[in-house]
């Protein structure tokens, strides 16, 4: 027992040792100037930014690191850009005839990413409205929102370690929103295109939104929730998780399919207008309105989870 107290306190100093060591090495490359030991924007060298652009681009492309992208509604017919940068983290403009492009470019050092404690960076984006432009979006370890804006085109959006969420916005073309370890939120969104929304260990969840094509929602650790949705195609997909939709209005079908989930949810019509088909391993109980063989198609699949589904009249919510 003794023998092992002192490995343990031997090794305890070693660590604290090369700590020591390395702390020293950083504060002898930076010239004992503890202010660079951060990637915080914060402090002088801090500039803020504000830039106005033309609104007849085809296309906006905007990829940045560690930073929120906030898209919001211009009250001019111009493109604003409002971000905070520094000397060693630095927003690239560059125009063509048809394209903007936003990038970011870091300078930091090893020791930067050890000592960082900013969690603030954020970019502002007002968009005019029905602006023409295909918007490409990507970013990582932040969220990415839009709100109250109309794109007269598709819209891709892509983070990691970030939330997605658009809230009343009407597309024209597709979106395709794209996360990992976040959530995707659709709410009072109208798009005239198809609508694909993936993530991992994160919530996928619409609330209004009306799809003109395909409707995809895939995650995994997560749940899926839909109310009052509306589209040609629903198809709902996960592991670990529930799957509720609410009022969901389909031209052509709906599937739904989760492993360790219940599935539960109300369908816009009444009894015949579906052909259902369902799949449910173990002792779990599937409630579903199974009379009539109508046009639309419906198939729910899950283990270790109930099927409850049921027809309504029109747009509805959980109790």
């Amino acid at each position: 027992m003794k023998r092992m107290r002192n490995f343990f306190i031997i090794i305890s100093i070693i660590l604290m040792t090369a700590g020591i060591i390395i702390c020293s090495a950083s504060l002898c490359m930076t010239g004992f100037d503890f202010s660079q030991f951060t990637t915080s924007m914060t402090g002088s060298e801090v500039k803020e930014m504000n830039r106005d652009f033309k609104a007849d681009y085809q296309r906006i492309i905007i990829d940045t690191k560690n930073r929120e992208i906030k898209f919001e509604k211009s009250e001019d017919d111009k493109i604003h850009l409002e971000y905070n940068e520094s000397e060693k983290r630095k927003i690239e403009i560059s125009e063509s005839d048809s394209e903007l492009s936003v990038t970011e470019q870091l300078d930091y050092k090893w020791y930067d990413y050890i000592f960082n404690f900013d969690f603030g960076n954020k970019l502002v984006v007002k968009l005019p409205s029905n602006i023409k432009a295909q918007l490409s979006v990507n970013t990582s370890n932040g969220g990415i929102s839009l709100t109250d804006i109309s794109v007269k085109n598709s819209v891709d959006l892509h983070t990691s370690n970030g939330a997605l969420n658009i809230t009343d916005a009407s597309i024209d073309g597709d979106i395709n929103a794209k996360t990992s370890n976040g959530k995707i939120e659709l709410v009072r969104a109208s798009v005239a295109g198809k609508a694909d929304m993936k993530t991992s260990n994160g919530e996928c969840s619409a609330d209004g939104a009306s799809v003109k094509g395909e409707f995809k929602l895939k995650t995994s650790n997560g749940k899926i929730y839909l109310n009052n949705a509306k589209a040609e195609e629903i198809s709902a997909e996960t592991s670990n998780g529930k799957i509720e939709f609410y009022g969901a209005d389909v031209d052509k079908s709906i599937n739904a399919q989760t492993s360790n989930g219940k599935i539960e949810g109300t369908l816009v019509g009444t009894p015949g207008d579906f052909s259902f088909r369902y799949e449910n391993s173990g002792h779990n109980n599937s409630n579903l309105p199974l009379e009539g063989n109508g046009g639309k198609q419906a198939y729910f699949k899950t283990s270790n989870g109930d099927i409850d589904v049921a027809y309504t009249s029109g747009a509805s919510s959980a109790e």
